[in-house]
């Protein structure tokens, strides 16, 4: 349903993952900038990037901070990462991000 990478440009191996992923995003388009807080559905994840399902859109080239749930040990995961690219799909948006290190 939201396979639509048809220039697949990865450079490592991506792996499954259906799992929440919380985002952060700051807002600075007034004089009071904002940060916003909500939940995306991840769809695959590399050691370079991770794919999301979004209700809100992502502006390409706009950084977000992320906070993914434990994968093997107890305690979640926060990082930054770029949006790369993000396609209305349905009323919902696929996003690729990758991350920065």
């Amino acid at each position: 349903m939201f396979n639509c990478i048809k220039n697949e440009k990865r450079s490592s191996k991506r792996r499954n993952f259906k799992k929440p992923v919380y985002v952060e995003q700051s807002i600075l388009e007034s004089q009071n900038p904002k940060v916003i807080k909500y939940v995306c559905q991840g769809i695959d994840i590399s050691q370079n990037g991770i794919g999301l399902i979004s209700n809100r859109p992502l502006k390409k080239g706009s950084v977000v901070r992320l906070i993914l749930p434990p994968i093997k040990k107890d305690t979640e995961f926060t990082t930054f990462a770029k949006t790369v690219w993000s396609k209305k799909i349905n009323g919902s948006y696929r996003v690729g991000l990758n991350f920065l290190r």
